[in-house]
């Protein structure tokens, strides 16, 4: 309940209307947290292995001016 206070404290119209069980499905599970640091690791490699080729491509053709 303190977890969607802090994250909906502006949301006192539905309060009344609410069970607990509506709360609980409204945060983020276990589940969903570690789903969401596996794809920010997966961008953070994909953007290691992007610069990395990007590199290695400009050392093959340096530019001419």
């Amino acid at each position: 309940m303190k977890e969607f206070y802090l994250k909906f404290s502006k949301v006192n119209a539905l309060r009344s209307e609410l069970s607990w069980t509506h709360y609980r499905l409204c945060l983020p599970t276990e589940k969903d947290l570690e789903n969401e640091i596996k794809r920010e690791r997966e961008v953070i490699e994909m953007e290691k292995r992007l610069k990395k080729k990007n590199n290695n491509h400009q050392k093959e053709s340096p530019n001419i001016i």
